[in-house]
């Protein structure tokens, strides 16, 4: 499994935005959504494909915003409680 960063997320973005967006990489088993006003950011977990999503998401323009996409360290299931 493989977590993904995701940055610079357009204003209004969800959850179901981002298992959208990252669904054709592979099965998306969590997703931890930072909205705030201007944007925001998020991390995905992916059962595979996550390599695959890095490279072809990285610089994707989504909604008008140009995402920033990267690996992450620390999986969003057992990261812990968010608030």
């Amino acid at each position: 499994m493989l977590t993904v960063s995701v940055e610079n997320l357009p204003a209004g973005t969800t959850v179901t935005d981002l298992e959208k967006l990252f669904r054709p990489y592979g099965w998306v088993s969590a997703v931890d959504l930072k909205p705030n006003p201007t944007g925001g950011a998020g991390a995905v977990d992916l059962a595979w494909g996550g390599d695959q999503a890095v490279r072809e998401l990285n610089g994707f323009e989504f909604r008008g915003r140009v995402l920033s996409v990267r690996g992450a360290s620390a999986p969003v299931a057992s990261a812990g409680p968010r608030l």
